[in-house]
């Protein structure tokens, strides 16, 4: 069975390629250049080795001023992509590659081989889809836990980095593509969030030193340092203001 037909006549070269929709998945490979391609609107820039799939019924373009050309195909007969959101794949392997080009290639042919090449290609695809979604559950277990054990001076955010069954700097660097900031900005910034909020409550039952502990800080002047990184002033500025 063939899976994939193609939607083009072997490469396409972009200039500007029109918002539209389709009813099926598409997978569209980037040969050379550089360009835009928009997403529901949302652009996302792309180049040779880049592959973007996307589901039915999203809207998609391109725009280019430096000879961006791309392989597209369109799948066609059963379906074996159920995606929910698009995806998109940089530094496709070479073997993938030739693989595209070689369904474009045969694309009139509806043999065992191509639908071979076909399941290559989505096999890729699900395989890419698969470790990112694994690598975004191991950053939202760490952030669970450290939204669970902010409060204990000796939590070790490594240990839970080391947990994730990924390399400790690889995870890191993950952790903070997905939320902006690293492990450990990300813990000072729920505990400093914490302290505002007992201040904001018991400003006048526990002193500041008390609420440090509170949130993990046995060190009152490193708390102090640290809250005011977070906020621009320090604690008992934050008291004061209160007033």
């Amino acid at each position: 069975m063939k899976y994939f037909a193609s939607l083009s006549k072997y490469e396409v070269d972009i200039k500007k390629l029109k918002t539209h929709t389709h009813n099926y998945h598409e997978i569209i490979y980037y040969t050379s250049g550089e360009g835009i391609s928009y997403i529901e609107g949302k652009p996302h820039p792309v180049g040779k080795g880049v592959m973007v799939v996307i589901p039915p019924k999203y809207s998609h373009g391109a725009i280019s001023k430096s000879n961006l050309s791309s392989i597209w195909i369109a799948e066609a007969g059963e379906r074996l992509l159920h995606l929910q959101e698009p995806i998109i794949i940089r530094n496709v392997d070479e073997d993938i590659a030739s693989i595209l080009q070689i369904i474009i290639n045969n694309r009139y042919n509806n043999d065992d081989f191509t639908s071979s090449l076909h399941l290559a290609v989505v096999h890729y695809i699900l395989n890419n889809l698969e470790e990112k979604d694994e690598k975004d559950m191991a950053v939202k277990k760490i952030k669970a836990s450290i939204i669970k054990n902010f409060y204990k001076s000796d939590f070790d955010v490594t240990y839970y980095l080391n947990e994730s069954g990924y390399n400790e700097d690889y995870i890191r660097a993950h952790f903070k593509k997905i939320t902006g900031v690293t492990p450990i900005q990300f813990l000072t910034k729920i505990r400093i969030k914490h302290a505002k909020n007992l201040i904001n409550a018991y400003k006048n039952s526990y002193s500041l030193a008390d609420i440090a502990e509170s949130c993990g800080y046995d060190d009152y002047i490193y708390f102090s340092r640290k809250f005011k990184e977070v906020t621009g002033i320090s604690p008992q500025q934050y008291k004061n203001s209160l007033n």
